[in-house]
């Protein structure tokens, strides 16, 4: 989801710098002044005609060398009397406005008023931003980013800025650059809807699902016209972001909104679908899936419906007991829930789950590799990356839950608080060991404890292996004090041998990987794998995620 920024309030089109020709006006009717011999009066306005206050002019009589200064009041008005008929240099000033720089004769018996009209300047770093929007519109992504990094140095304070370079970084997919650029930009007070909406964004693509909910939720406190498009994109999106946290019940209350803005639009039908279909109300999600292929042929909804339907409309004998064994890759986050349910899907269903674990790159390494599964268990970067190489059937991702990241160390050893950022950093710092993975976990991580500061402090005692369980194992076998990171799930998989969960990251820090489930174009039975997949979402198999530690 992206959002333009409105430039037309920071930069006027045509250009930067401003003329300031023609911007000093004078009249001379009697109704507007007094009678009054040197006398200086009139208003300072803006561009607008709103009145300007504390205005400093500056009137310097050349030929006695004498200068004078007034400041204009609330109302935008200026006053001065006793002064010699001559001819003055009169300079007119404030922050944030370019200056007037002009002449002026005062003379005996002749009543005059100024006008002054003050434009606003154009800020630092106004050419720099003019370039990145240039850069946008031709499509120059890198280029834009560069303009507005370039802008930025010159104007830190501007928000504005900070909203379009988050917009750029966006759209490089350097989705945690963008959300600290968006962050930024509402702590310095621009919280408009529009960057709340771009912010939710980001975090969408970060899969950081609880603050992008947030940051959408403000946005519509703001803007909660859905005839704006980018209210109405933005609450599709909040729709799948509820489903994705497994709230279907807010999910279709969106999702009815988003529909009763656009009757029958395809997005938001297609959500409303899958929400009846995770709830187990085929027999509704069906009539949605028919009217998505009839209304809006030939796009990515209908496909995605037509998967569904396919299923959906198998006949009993495909559905029977034992039609088919279900092949299942899983990312090892979700591998006590995974393994649970599909015991579980074994006796109810009498199919038999065949299952095989690896960490997030074991996974893709895999499937380039040509390796056969029904289904395909992995984080949402993996499925997006899986599904544009073809590895898995478009509109068959259904979110099955999400695992944050947690603190380990071995039982018996004190624990450290870790429930703030500073704590966190005080424990690490008061390590003896930090162990982490390689996977997105670590590379998370990494990151995080470079923006800590901390990380330069870490390099020496940090030991990184390539998945969970071996940090695990680590921090078990060790003898000292000893901290681990892995996700929570894993973490607690292993407390039977010795492990502790200490605490989760401290929510400010918390990086949350979401969990798709979806069927593989290699599989040998979709039709199966499809119903495997409807099992995991069901309400019994929410809590067996949750027991293991998901949300």
């Amino acid at each position: 989801m992206t959002y333009r920024f409105r430039v037309d309030r920071f930069v006027r089109r045509g250009t930067v710098a401003l003329a300031v020709t023609g911007v000093l006006l004078c009249s001379t009717p009697v109704a507007f002044s007094q009678i009054e011999l040197g006398v200086i009066q009139g208003v300072v306005t803006d561009e607008a005609g709103n009145p300007l206050d504390e205005v400093t002019f500056v009137i310097r009589d050349t030929g006695r060398g004498r200068e004078f200064t007034i400041k204009s009041d609330k109302a935008g008005r200026f006053y001065r009397r006793g002064l010699p008929a001559v001819e003055y240099e009169i300079s007119v000033e404030k922050e944030g406005y370019q200056p007037i720089h002009d002449k002026l004769r005062l003379n005996a018996g002749v009543d005059r008023r100024f006008s002054f009209k003050l434009v606003r300047a154009a800020p630092e770093g106004a050419e720099e931003f003019a370039g990145g929007i240039a850069a946008f519109n031709k499509g120059d992504n890198a280029g834009a980013a560069k303009a507005f990094e370039a802008a930025l140095a010159k104007a830190p304070g501007l928000p504005e800025i900070r909203v379009n370079l988050g917009l750029a970084y966006l759209r490089l997919g350097r989705n945690a650059d963008a959300v600290a650029q968006l962050e930024q930009a509402t702590a310095l007070g621009l919280g408009a809807a529009h960057v709340q909406f771009q912010l939710g964004g980001a975090y969408v693509e970060m899969q950081a699902l609880d603050k992008a909910a947030a940051a959408l939720e403000a946005g519509f406190a703001k803007q909660a016209d859905l005839t704006d498009p980018l209210a109405y994109e933005a609450a599709v999106t909040l729709g799948a972001v509820y489903f994705a946290k497994g709230q279907n019940d807010k999910a279709a209350a969106q999702f009815e909104k988003t529909l009763a803005a656009r009757p029958g639009a395809a997005a938001p039908m297609l959500g409303m679908a899958k929400v009846h279909f995770s709830k187990g109300e085929v027999d509704k999600a069906l009539a949605l899936f028919d009217r998505i292929v009839a209304q809006h042929p030939g796009t990515p909804e209908a496909t995605q419906a037509a998967t569904f339907i396919k299923e959906l409309r198998k006949g009993p004998a495909a559905s029977s007991a034992g039609a088919g064994r279900v092949t299942v890759l899983s990312a090892g986050a979700v591998e006590e829930g995974v393994l649970r349910l599909a015991r579980q899907y074994q006796q109810d269903a009498g199919r038999e789950v065949a299952t095989h674990f690896g960490t997030a790159p074991e996974i893709e390494q895999r499937l380039s590799s040509g390796a056969a599964a029904d289904v395909l268990i992995a984080p949402a970067a993996v499925m997006d990356r899986a599904l544009k190489a073809g590895a898995i059937v478009a509109g068959t991702e259904t979110p099955v839950g999400r695992v944050g990241v947690g603190v380990t160390m071995r039982r018996g050893v004190p624990a450290p608080d870790v429930s703030t950022v500073d704590a966190l950093k005080a424990a690490l710092l008061g390590a003896d060991s930090v162990v982490y993975n390689q996977a997105s976990t670590g590379q998370y991580l990494e990151a995080l404890f470079a923006r800590m500061g901390v990380m330069d402090h870490l390099k020496s005692r940090t030991t990184r292996y390539g998945n969970a369980a071996q940090v695990i194992e680590h921090v078990i076998a060790g003898t000292g004090n000893e901290i681990g990171f892995g996700p929570i799930t894993e973490i607690k998989s292993f407390e039977p041998k010795g492990a502790v969960l200490v605490a989760p990251l401290p929510e400010d820090v918390q990086n949350y990987t979401s969990y798709v489930a979806a069927v593989t174009t290699r599989g040998a039975t979709p039709d199966t794998a499809l119903a495997f997949i409807r099992y995991l979402t069901t309400a019994g198999a929410r809590q067996v995620f949750v027991s293991t530690g998901a949300r």
